[in-house]
């Protein structure tokens, strides 16, 4: 039977979501390596010295496992690795302001990272706004959105903060002159 040895090349912390990692595992006695996140195949390789890359999906995002079993001819022998997927990073926040009395209007756009749709990076996310010592929290619509907002307070510049969501991380802040 095949005999798994200790998978590398994983990190310590989290797996970069936007980035991935590539794994190699020392088998001996066997023909091929196939790799699962969960119950999902990763990739299969049939090639000494088996590894696999794995490009994380916004569905894989918090605590997985991988499973790793190599197939031979003398039947299998399957491996786990308890791994943590990092939110998405990338996100960025674009504001707009205009003067009003006693504040400013303010709408935005929050720009999705790459590999994410706007359905998971926006829908019931949060932007923190201030002006001055005033601050207010708006929810983005599905399209990442913000729609124009009085925010009240003394000043010339409005900052915000994308809060992030389940999948991707919070953004730097931003702040815009008006």
């Amino acid at each position: 039977a095949p005999v798994l040895g200790t998978p590398t090349g994983l990190p310590k912390g989290a797996i970069s979501a936007r980035s991935g990692v590539t794994v190699r595992v020392p088998v001996t006695g066997a023909d091929e390596l196939t790799v699962l996140v969960g119950d999902r195949k990763i990739c299969t390789d049939t090639v000494a010295p088996f590894g696999c890359t794995y490009l994380p999906t916004v569905a894989d995002v918090g605590s997985r496992t991988l499973t790793f079993i190599a197939t031979g001819p003398g039947g299998s022998a399957v491996s786990t690795a308890a791994v943590r997927i990092a939110p998405f990073s990338g996100a960025e926040l674009r504001l707009t302001a205009r003067k009003t009395r006693g504040g400013a209007f303010v709408s935005g756009l929050v720009t999705s990272p790459p590999r994410v749709g706007n359905l998971v990076a926006c829908a019931g996310a949060k932007v923190r706004l201030q002006l001055g010592a005033t601050r207010r929290t708006v929810t983005l619509t599905k399209t990442c959105r913000i729609k124009t907002t009085r925010v009240l307070g003394k000043g010339s510049a409005v900052r915000g903060v994308y809060q992030g969501s389940a999948v991707v991380a919070p953004a730097d802040s931003v702040s815009v002159r008006f």
